[in-house]
């Protein structure tokens, strides 16, 4: 239930709020946007508009000239959509900041995303079982600041008979090699049993089902984008194959939606529990991800294609 706090000590819900809550304006902030990610500022907007407030979006010096009481900062593959300086001015100023889908180790910052190590986790795992413990595998891992590396390590330490015969990824490397590299992987190995990546999952199926000219028995597993495009990409592969079998593991854009509360109720007076935080420096608010794989495709489909989710403030 969202409390509409009067000054009373006794917190009670004012019904006549915000009519009698003075005549400052609470303003939670949008910082980062961009074009690639509009799902997330519209999960925003639509807390804000919940909530009733003023939520200007800009860059965080203008948001902070604005006179916001926190701000929901955005990232784009793990990457903050401002630098450390910017960040940092507004925490000595006294603004929360709630970093989307990335982690930092600054004091005082807070992250709200997925288990970045679980997601890869997720797949991995599922990938590992499907091929028996063993066989060839090939994975691109893009986008570093994820530390999917760590992950992916540490499952093929657990499963030795897995041989990796191919990788790509690191600072230089462009997501659109994912398609050409994994056609060449799949030619020049082609008792090839899986392919992972975090990006560009549509390419790495178009590698298998247009350029490697594989038979469609001798597909390997792979990752499907956990987007409604992604999903109705899946049902295409299937109409091409019906033997073609991924795995796609969500990454929220409701995790906007999710900051947001947490701004809200944070300066509401509701603290944050320290033994919640969690994630790879410990600053982290994990959400939960939604999960599709042969066996639920087609409820998640049917019920949740965009597969993303929001929490129930």
């Amino acid at each position: 239930m969202l409390h509409n706090l009067t000054n009373s000590e006794a917190n009670e819900i004012n019904v006549d709020w915000p009519a009698t809550c003075g005549q400052e304006v609470m303003k939670i902030g949008y910082a980062g946007d961009d074009p690639s990610t509009q799902q997330r500022l519209q999960s925003f907007q639509r807390a804000c508009d919940e909530a009733a407030l003023l939520c200007p979006s800009g860059s965080i010096a203008d948001l902070m000239a604005e006179g916001v009481d926190a701000i929901v900062l955005n990232s784009i593959n793990g990457a903050p959509q401002e630098n450390t300086n910017s960040i940092q001015a507004a925490l000595d100023a006294g603004i929360p900041v709630f970093l989307l889908d990335a982690e930092m180790d600054v004091e005082g910052l807070y992250s709200v995303t997925i288990d970045q190590a679980k997601w890869a986790q997720t797949s991995l795992k599922w990938m590992f079982e499907k091929m028996g413990g063993q066989g060839q595998f090939v994975y691109f891992d893009v986008f570093e600041s994820y530390h999917h590396g760590e992950v992916i390590e540490q499952m093929l330490a657990e499963y030795p008979e897995i041989t990796v015969v191919g990788r790509g990824g690191g600072a230089d490397f462009d997501p659109f090699w994912v398609k050409p590299q994994t056609a060449d992987y799949l030619i020049n190995n082609p008792e090839l049993k899986a392919v992972w990546t975090n990006t560009y999952w549509e390419g790495a199926i178009q590698g298998v089902a247009e350029e490697s000219g594989a038979d469609p028995d001798k597909w390997p597993l792979l990752v499907c984008e956990a987007s409604f495009n992604g999903m109705e990409y899946w049902s295409h592969m299937l109409e091409l194959n019906p033997k073609f079998d991924c795995i796609a593991v969500g990454n929220p854009s409701g995790i906007a939606y999710d900051a947001f509360y947490a701004a809200y109720f944070l300066l509401n007076g509701e603290k944050i529990d320290p033994s919640r935080l969690a994630g790879y420096f410990g600053r982290s608010l994990l959400v939960d991800f939604p999960v599709a794989t042969s066996e639920n495709r087609q409820e998640m489909l049917d019920n949740n294609p965009s597969m993303d989710q929001f929490m129930s403030p």
